[in-house]
């Protein structure tokens, strides 16, 4: 393993090797708190850094999963990225379980173990949770789906088309098992349950792979009960599709969904920029502030500037099918990180607007691929 400082030694003519910049994440890792330490990531990509999880106590996996975009691309530029894992036991065990050490070898080619400095898993951290009363059947069953792997980090090829259509049949499968049926149905709605499986998965999988063939999908999900991140219990469903050189074609349907006049009062948009308009998706930020000033937005412009991004009409109505549901039926959110975009859509708690959409490019210094997380409220 490299120390921890560039080794000094050999010929005197030779420039040292760069020193790792250590960069630690906790104690709670979520999309929030890990901001500024992701940003930090992916806009230096001449330096080597190590990601400190030494502090961390508890994980939310859409901050791991954005981890994996960045270091991506790292990879993608030759440079190094190391890890040092949890003091915490419960925190090592919960990446050794989920998977995340599978996760990372898929995206960067190298042995996990390689990766890491000091402290590697313990015997104890293989082992499953310490046995303890459940409180009701649901508590059951979450067990015995953690036992087989339900709430892993999983990995899918998605190099063919026809590479597409086995991951969404596989995830839809997947969530069609009766033991998490049963489980939506008492977390989440009795009528709506399997809907879960067929407009989220379905729609969600769809929009992420529409656009870009090729690369890997990372996916996972994880159910937060009530006192974890977020403060409230919620099941999250996430994935990322890592050819990160797709752009902002996902931002660019969610632009071309709400955008469109007679969904134009449905939006209360909330956009923060933080350089001017140069790119098509910007200008599609210019068209949505439109909407806010009472101006309207001509058929021609839309044509325009959507041509060579071919956002058909079945993918917006898909579009739309998937946000209506987990904000209509749900209370939920739809958080999407697409080419140097972040949108976030959820319900509107104050005006007339139904849906609120916030618009970002802050944190976003580099196309890091695309990533979709919906968040949907557990009721007890």
């Amino acid at each position: 393993m490299p120390p921890d400082s560039p080794d000094t030694g050999g010929e005197s003519r030779k420039s040292p090797a760069k020193q790792i910049v250590n960069i630690k994440f906790g104690p709670a890792m979520n999309p929030d708190a890990a901001r500024s330490q992701l940003h930090r990531l992916a806009s230096n990509l001449d330096t080597p850094f190590r990601v400190d999880l030494s502090r961390c106590v508890r994980f939310d996996s859409v901050a791991l999963l954005r981890l994996l975009a960045v270091i991506a691309v790292r990879g993608e530029h030759g440079l190094e990225t190391r890890f040092r894992l949890p003091g915490n036991a419960a925190a090592r065990q919960f990446l050794r379980r989920r998977g995340f050490d599978k996760a990372v070898e898929r995206v960067l080619d190298v042995p996990f173990r390689a990766l890491v400095d000091g402290k590697w898993f313990s015997n104890q951290d293989a082992a499953s949770a310490e046995l303890k009363a459940f409180e009701n059947a649901n508590s059951a069953i979450q067990a015995y789906l953690d036992s087989r792997n339900f709430f892993d980090f999983f990995c899918y090829d998605v190099s063919g088309k026809r590479d597409r259509v086995l991951l969404i049949e596989q995830e839809w499968l997947r969530w069609r098992n009766p033991l998490i049926t049963q489980v939506l149905r008492d977390r989440l709605s009795e009528q709506h349950a399997h809907d879960v499986s067929r407009v989220v998965i379905q729609e969600m999988f769809t929009s992420l792979l529409g656009f870009v063939s090729g690369g890997d999908v990372v996916c996972v999900t994880q159910m937060d009960e009530a006192g974890s991140y977020p403060s409230a219990g919620f099941l999250t469903i996430a994935a990322w599709h890592a050819p990160y050189r797709a752009g902002g074609a996902l931002f660019d349907l969610l632009m071309a969904t709400i955008a469109e006049p007679s969904r134009a009062k449905e939006f209360n948009i909330a956009f923060v920029k933080a350089r001017p308009p140069r790119s098509r998706s910007e200008l599609w930020s210019d068209f949505v502030g439109k909407h806010r000033k009472g101006g309207h937005i001509k058929a021609e412009d839309v044509e325009d500037e959507t041509s060579d991004v071919a956002v058909g009409k079945s993918q917006t109505e898909g579009f739309e099918a998937l946000y209506r549901f987990v904000v209509d039926e749900f209370s939920g959110s739809i958080d999407f990180w697409s080419g140097t975009r972040f949108a976030q859509v959820s319900k509107n708690l104050h005006g007339e607007s139904h849906y609120r959409v916030e618009v970002s490019d802050k944190d976003l210094v580099r196309d890091t691929g695309t990533i979709i997380a919906v968040r949907l409220p557990l009721s007890r």
